[in-house]
């Protein structure tokens, strides 16, 4: 067992020199539970987020859209914060966000609508251009007026590595 659990954790160790500090990235995501077996409102569905990313050292800043047609959703979102393990194979970004949900709902006139997140991801990068990721998020939906929580699951890419 510990023969095996050391031949898994060399590529690890083996990854992190090549990791660059500072980069820019488009990713991509998609809600893991929703794609595989429905919401709680819905049946299977694709809800998936575009984001756009920008890092320095343990800083963090993206923009994201995200769009779930089965519910006639999408939002866009700014959130900053803190990467833990920063410049290492194992990366676990921690960020808070504001976003504009459009969603039109019955007994409110307007179809924006505000919201406030809380995101934690763990991200493994594959090599100085590729990594995936695993993200847990809490929402306050201005359109519900609650706390929602989802997961999402991913690929990026990294572009301008300095």
């Amino acid at each position: 067992m510990k023969t095996l659990i050391l031949i898994l954790l060399i590529p690890l160790m083996g990854q992190a020199q090549f990791l660059d500090r500072q980069f820019m990235s488009i990713s991509t995501g998609v809600d893991v539970r929703n794609a595989a077996f429905g919401g709680t409102v819905n049946e299977r569905a694709y809800n998936g987020t575009f984001n756009l990313g920008y890092r320095s050292g343990g800083f963090n800043l993206q923009a994201s859209y995200e769009t779930f047609k089965e519910i006639d959703f999408s939002a866009v979102e700014i959130s900053a914060g803190h990467v833990f393990n920063q410049g290492k194979a194992l990366q676990f970004p921690l960020m808070a966000g504001v976003a504009l949900i459009n969603r039109p709902v019955s007994w409110m006139p307007q179809q924006h609508h505000p919201a406030l997140s809380l995101t934690a991801s763990a991200e493994y990068h594959i090599n100085k251009r590729f990594f995936v990721f695993l993200s847990l998020e809490n929402w306050y939906r201005g359109d519900l007026k609650r706390n929602v929580q989802s997961g999402r699951g991913g690929i990026g890419v990294k572009l301008f590595n300095q």
